[in-house]
């Protein structure tokens, strides 16, 4: 299966969840408070920290291994289960604790929260090495339906629930029957695996890789975490639900990156390295460039409609994220420059590398966010724009030394890039003035730019020959079919 057609189809089923689960954001939006929003934020982004920390990187092991056998996954699933009995335990016996940093005066407000979130993580071993399974095989069906099956039975369950008046208790009750969904989709595809005693053979070898890796990605996690856990401890919870919403709006292509493409590339990447190292590079930039392409123009289309996006989705209550809703946009759209770095690095085995690179870039990133808390969450989101830069600076050096880039020639490739998402979002800045000129309505409004946002782009990237083009072409195809 080549790069483009398994990106094509991962992204298609990670794009649906993503959007999905924004709807489940924005009818939360409609029905609770951003204080409320906020509880919920700084509990859920904790327990996906935990999430993190407790998985270890186990699917990268399997795939990084091509062909894993029953008794490496069965060894997996014993040492999935000792780290999710540790980190409950430690959660339950610090939870005072926990709840201080994570929330600060307000800390009773998610204590509760925290405790009703922690089923979750049972679902790391059931589930964890069947998905590293099916992606180090780069079946991407079973992952895609068990995807979009999670989201939409999260959106019904979370209305349902917010009908009846359940309140902040049904964004968390949805995200457990979700991960049931999940789970139990994952299990019809792989139900040999379901039945594995844990055991705990070559675990030497296997924490090899997961100890350095997870070393990694806990400086990494935390990074990501410390935004708005910084803005729940130190402005409280109603500013942690704007900095989350503005989060939510800006993390839509960040996530379906991470979702969607990091995992498909890094399993290309471990196959190439085992057979053709020199298609490494070639594809690097090929991936870069497409990811260019399309998340350039979207931050710059959010950017420009930021204050139409948060009123008609969010509602009245949600205005004082605007600001920060911009400069996250352009953060993101730096973001994507070092998007695929750790899973070079991973998968050249470059592990000092990586862990130097988190813990660097990390510890900038703490402490320049709780610095920045006291110029409100726009000064939290200015932190996490320099974060970005000072990361893709980092970021390039590595990659010309390890995978041989030439830093000008990766430039040159991005020129299609700026050049449909100049002419993209200038058009947009053209169609707004128009609109409020001839004073048409906020939703009719947003609903003519992003008409011409979609056609302008679609025209552009076949113009001005994006690498986007095929991979658009290849996402149609599958649409139709």
């Amino acid at each position: 299966m080549s790069i483009l057609r398994a990106l094509s189809g991962s992204v298609i089923g990670g794009v649906s969840s993503i959007l999905v689960n924004f709807l489940t954001v924005v009818l939360a939006s409609r029905y609770l408070q951003p204080a409320d929003v906020g509880a919920y934020a700084v509990s859920f982004t904790f327990i996906t920290v935990v999430s993190l920390l407790a998985e270890a990187n186990a699917q990268n092991y399997i795939i990084k291994s091509i062909n894993a056998d029953v008794e490496m996954i069965s060894s997996i699933k014993g040492i999935l289960w000792l780290h999710i009995i540790f980190f409950i335990t430690v959660v339950l016996i610090f939870l005072d604790e926990i709840s201080y940093v994570l929330a600060g005066a307000d800390s009773k407000k998610v204590s509760g929260i925290v405790i009703l979130m922690l089923p979750i993580l049972v679902a790391i071993p059931v589930a964890s090495p069947e998905l590293g399974v099916l992606r180090g095989k780069m079946k991407y069906g079973p992952i895609m339906l068990s995807g979009v099956a999670s989201s939409f039975s999260r959106l019904i369950f979370c209305f349902y629930l917010l009908q009846e008046g359940y309140g902040v208790l049904a964004l968390v009750l949805s995200v457990i029957f979700s991960k049931i969904v999940e789970v139990f989709v994952v299990i019809l595809f792989l139900p040999d695996y379901l039945i594995l005693i844990p055991r705990f053979v070559g675990i030497k070898k296997i924490y090899s890789f997961l100890l350095p890796t997870t070393i990694s990605q806990a400086a990494g996690t935390v990074g990501f975490a410390v935004s708005e856990i910084a803005s729940g401890h130190y402005l409280g919870l109603h500013a942690a639900g704007l900095f989350n919403r503005a989060n939510a709006l800006t993390s839509i292509y960040r996530t379906a990156i991470e979702r969607a493409v990091v995992p498909i590339y890094y399993a290309n990447l471990a196959h190439l390295l085992s057979t053709s190292p020199r298609e490494a590079t070639k594809n690097y930039v090929t991936t870069q460039n497409i990811m260019s392409g399309v998340g350039w123009s979207v931050f710059g289309f959010l950017y420009v409609q930021a204050g139409s996006f948060v009123e008609i989705f969010f509602g009245p209550n949600w205005k004082d994220a605007v600001v920060a809703v911009k400069i996250l946009s352009i953060a993101c759209a730096i973001y994507i420059l070092c998007a695929m770095t750790s899973s070079v690095l991973m998968a050249l085995d470059e592990k000092r590398v990586m862990i130097f690179r988190e813990l660097l870039i990390q510890s900038f990133r703490v402490i320049i966010v709780i610095w920045s808390t006291k110029y409100g969450i726009e000064g939290v989101a200015t932190a996490v724009l320099f974060t970005y830069a000072m990361t893709a600076l980092f970021d390039l050096i590595t990659m010309q030394k390890f995978l041989k880039l030439k830093i000008s020639d990766f430039f040159v490739s991005l020129l299609p890039s700026f050049f449909v998402s100049t002419t993209v979002v200038l058009c947009v800045c053209v169609s707004e003035f128009f609109c409020e000129y001839f004073q048409i309505s906020l939703n009719v409004g947003f609903a003519i730019n992003l008409v011409v946002f979609f056609v302008l782009w679609v025209t552009c990237i076949f113009l001005f020959k994006h690498g986007a083009a095929s991979y658009v072409m290849v996402v149609f195809q599958k649409i139709r079919k």
